[in-house]
């Protein structure tokens, strides 16, 4: 039976891949080593910092780039606890980033079954307040050219995004609990749709919606009195607000959201008044619906 050299039992496994690595570092000891502009080097941690190892003579040993990348492999395979695998798993990903900016070659085996193992423990980990917090100061104030964001754009239209019942339902209830969306909201998804076709199975929904829907009859139309307060400061009575938004330019549907919320609209300020009944002929911007 094969005996295994393992320095640090209390971390690391009594396996192949631990004796490969101290018989390395020892190899590399017993070597007189040092940096120059001809021989290239790289300082490597023994018992890894991040495992609670120290920056001492000791605890340091020069290795070779390609030494350094394989025991930096070998590490994760090493360790007896999850959580220093994951640590080590870290320290191999930020290792290969290097590498690449150095442009040098790597295994695309190795480098695929290094992300693949750390992409296993981010699964479900929520990310703290203090990362997200540093993810939110580093984006902030930082805008996006234009072709990045038409680059999203075609990407979307190649590729849109299908929404379950449950999830649009959830979209539903978040937008009641803030109290409606907001008209930039509203204008961002006009925009966001602009160009994009519309679906044969969409057309027959709205098709579909068009016939089943009432038309409203105007013969019994009974509006509500609304006290409108002009930007001018002066209050007027509005039994209508169909007339009375054509004529000032305003979006019914949003001047009539304003009456509800209390908030203004564009300078104007609507309140309802449902105790008194709608006066039809002394107010100016009543129309006769009835023509």
């Amino acid at each position: 039976m094969a005996t295994y050299l393992n320095e640090n039992p209390e971390l690391f496994k009594t396996n192949k891949f631990t004796h490969v690595y101290y018989f390395t570092i020892n190899r590399a000891k017993n070597q007189t080593r040092m940096k120059s502009d001809e021989v290239s080097y790289e300082r490597h941690h023994i018992n890894p910092k991040s495992l609670g190892g120290s920056n001492f003579h000791e605890n340091l040993v020069l290795l070779t780039m390609k030494e350094h990348f394989f025991l930096h492999w070998y590490l994760p395979k090493m360790c007896i606890s999850n959580v220093h695998k994951k640590k080590m798993l870290y320290c191999l990903n930020l290792m290969i980033h290097k590498i690449e900016l150095k442009d040098l070659k790597l295994c695309a085996k190795r480098y695929e079954e290094a992300k693949l193992e750390l992409q296993l423990y981010r699964v479900g980990v929520p990310r703290s307040p203090e990362t997200v917090a540093k993810m939110s100061a580093k984006l902030k104030g930082k805008k996006q050219t234009p072709e990045a964001i038409k680059a999203r754009m075609d990407g979307r239209l190649r590729n849109p995004t299908v929404y379950t019942e449950e999830i649009r339902k959830t979209f539903s209830e978040a937008a009641i609990k803030r109290g409606g969306i907001s008209e930039k909201c509203r204008q961002a998804s006009i925009d966001v749709r602009k160009g994009r076709p519309t679906s044969d199975a969409t057309k027959q929904k709205l098709r579909a919606a068009a016939k089943t829907k009432k038309k409203q009859d105007r013969s019994t139309y009974n509006p509500a009195n609304y006290f409108v307060t002009l930007p001018s400061g002066e209050t007027v009575t509005v039994p209508d607000l169909i007339p009375f938004c054509e004529e000032h330019n305003l979006k019914r549907y949003n001047f009539r959201g304003a009456a509800e919320s209390g908030n203004p609209h564009k300078g104007y300020l609507i309140k309802r008044d449902p105790l008194t009944p709608p006066d039809q002929t002394k107010n100016p911007y009543r129309k006769n619906l009835n023509q």
